[in-house]
């Protein structure tokens, strides 16, 4: 919990501000803003993602195609590895 307190505070602190600032407007680019993040997300490590869906396909019973699909993805190399090793570098600085 420790680890969540921080983000979900500023995450709080800036949907109130934005939406004292620009009423429903403002609530509306904040979200962009917060949005715009999840692509280096999926950029640097899909594999999670991927496996989640394959568990979500499964419990769908949607068949082996969407299987093979969301296995294949899972095992799949990650899009720009050297990404992760940047991110990685500056944490441990």
């Amino acid at each position: 919990m420790q680890s969540t307190i921080v983000p979900i505070l500023a995450l709080a602190v800036t949907v109130c501000i934005s939406f004292k600032l620009a009423s429903q407007y403002g609530v509306a680019m904040a979200a962009l803003g917060m949005l715009s993040t999840l692509a280096i997300g999926l950029i640097i490590d899909y594999g999670p993602i991927s496996d989640n869906a394959g568990g979500i396909a499964e419990m769908c019973e949607l068949g082996v195609l969407a299987l093979c699909f969301t296995s294949h993805l899972m095992f799949s190399p990650p899009p720009s590895p050297h990404i992760s090793r940047r991110r990685a570098r500056a944490r441990a600085n």
